[in-house]
């Protein structure tokens, strides 16, 4: 069958059963299934979850869904794009899992990092991706998305997937990753937007220091930047990498405060 969106299909229920026992389950929580593609997966989940939602963009894969689920109460199938579709708001809490199309891996696990009602997220991506979310200080792999994951959940790397797992295989190796969301987040709501923007501008240009990539991505003279990274406990030439999250906090309220006096 021809991929559409850049899906390749699970088709080894070995995997679909493992990626299940990772998810979980609990009394009253709704599983939310991204990108369902056959419901290989989406059978098992069925075995665990009370209520399952299937959001699922391509029409054709959509219809199949609801035939292939027809006597089935338990599912919800939705024709959406994920990244467009609105979250309900949950009765109790939800679980996510999603086999994620390489190309939109960062949206998507954004959009649910910021939903207000998930306890467990556990998404199949390219290991790369995987290696790039549990990277830490002083790691070439730490990004943007690094960061982002981890002021909000613990996230840990299950299993790996290799490629005969999936139809058409994938020229990559996929990991499990399960993120299971923080009582405490590390940023506050109200300032996560500010945070997550300083953070994209420090590694604007990871190549260079923290010092440049900030004055570039910003706008900001090197005198006035040097100034702000040492009131925060950053030393200029620090890569943007090595830098910790809490030192990124305080970065971002004194980039807050530079602003709201212009």
């Amino acid at each position: 069958m021809k991929t559409r969106l850049g899906q390749n299909f699970l088709v080894d229920k070995n995997i679909a059963q493992k990626i299940t026992d990772v998810c979980g389950a609990a009394s009253g929580i709704t599983l939310i299934e991204i990108g369902p593609g056959k419901g290989i997966l989406t059978e098992e989940l069925l075995k665990r979850y009370d209520k399952v939602i299937a959001v699922e963009l391509d029409k054709k894969l959509y219809e199949g869904l609801l035939k292939k689920f027809a006597v089935n109460k338990n599912i919800e199938i939705v024709n959406a794009d994920f990244l467009k579709w609105n979250i309900p708001e949950p009765q109790n809490r939800y679980h996510f899992v999603a086999n994620i199309p390489y190309y939109i891996t960062s949206p998507i696990i954004e959009k649910v990092l910021n939903c207000d009602g998930w306890d467990i997220a556990v998404f199949m991506v390219q290991k790369e991706v995987a290696e790039r979310i549990v990277a830490g200080e002083n790691s070439s792999a730490r990004g943007v998305l690094s960061i982002t994951c981890q002021i909000m959940s613990e996230a840990e790397i299950m299993f790996d997937v290799p490629p005969n797992a999936f139809c058409p295989a994938p020229g990559v190796i996929s990991s499990v990753i399960c993120l299971k969301r923080l009582v405490s987040p590390q940023v506050e709501k109200s300032r996560r937007m500010f945070f997550i923007n300083t953070v994209k501008a420090a590694f604007a240009y990871r190549r260079k220091t923290i010092a440049n990539s900030l004055s570039l991505s910003l706008g900001l003279d090197k005198n006035t930047i040097n100034a702000l990274l040492i009131k925060s406990g950053i030393q200029p030439k620090t890569r943007a990498e090595n830098v910790l999250i809490n030192e990124y906090y305080a970065l971002s309220i004194n980039l807050g405060f530079l602003y709201d006096k212009k």
